[in-house]
């Protein structure tokens, strides 16, 4: 028996058959950009796609060849930055008529005014946690706008995610932004094998549901409820019902400070907007 009611990551196209995946849903990543809407009118027929994810490495949004094709595809782009911003203007109607969301890295200083400008735009957009430091003060900045802004903008994640689940009476992670949950995320490895993450433990394919269910509570209490267990900072941080643990290895400083004051400015614009 097959994991179901999971969706399954992808990265290998060859993989992307009835036999592997039933009638579970799918998530594609590619990284050429000229082979989107191809891949996705291959295989948009017989399964159902959550999204496409374009991983852009060092290339940036203005470089992709946008036009109507492109509307109906539920695409993640990953880009490193927005590149011509004149460019970028000129295509915005298609963008804003798209199912797209950008991704911008927290380790590029103009990605906090980049997503500024696409959320301002009506384009989704949201920060990608590389492996740079995040500068405290621009990350603080950029929450306080997204929670507290007048003006009407998109979703920024992972602030659109927090504001979501604020009032939720368990933790929640929005790792799930980032599709690292392992009650809704496996990566399809090869045709007999998955992980909840690229690089995690290698499960088999054909578990039960029931394996794969211990295998779900192995994972979390790994990842989140393990700080309960050491009583470490994060068990003791105010925010981690937000977070769990996703950003304590990527602050220079005071990685419960920050989250507490995004918490807090989180509860505020909920307050002013009520």
């Amino acid at each position: 028996m097959k994991p179901t009611g999971l969706t399954y990551i992808i990265n290998d196209l060859s993989l992307i058959r009835k036999d592997l995946i039933g009638d579970n849903s799918i998530i594609i990543k590619m990284d050429d950009p000229n082979s989107v809407v191809g891949v996705f009118r291959k295989f948009s027929s017989d399964f159902l796609i959550d999204q496409m994810i374009l991983d852009l490495g060092y290339g940036c949004l203005s470089q992709i060849p946008f036009n109507s094709d492109w509307e109906n595809i539920p695409l993640t782009i990953l880009a490193y930055n927005l590149g011509e911003l004149n460019d970028v203007l000129n295509i915005v109607g298609l963008l804003q008529a798209s199912k797209l969301f950008v991704f911008l890295p927290a380790s590029n200083d103009e990605t906090y005014s980049s997503l500024k400008i696409l959320a301002s735009l009506g384009i989704n957009c949201g920060i990608k946690f590389d492996s740079g430091p995040i500068d405290d003060e621009r990350f603080l900045d950029l929450a306080s706008y997204y929670y507290m802004s007048p003006v009407p903008h998109a979703s920024i994640e992972p602030f659109a995610n927090i504001k979501t689940h604020l009032h939720a009476n368990e933790n929640h992670s929005f790792d799930e932004v980032y599709n690292i949950d392992g009650r809704r995320f496996v990566y399809l490895l090869n045709d007999c094998e998955v992980s909840f993450t690229p690089e995690g433990k290698r499960l088999s394919l054909s578990m039960s549901e029931k394996e794969l269910e211990k295998e779900q509570i192995d994972y979390k209490l790994e990842n989140y409820y393990c700080h309960f267990m050491s009583l470490d900072k994060c068990s003791k941080c105010q925010a981690f019902k937000i977070c769990n643990h996703s950003l304590s290895e990527f602050f220079r400083n005071d990685c419960e400070g920050i989250m507490t004051e995004v918490f807090e400015y989180a509860e505020l614009g909920d307050n002013i907007k009520r």
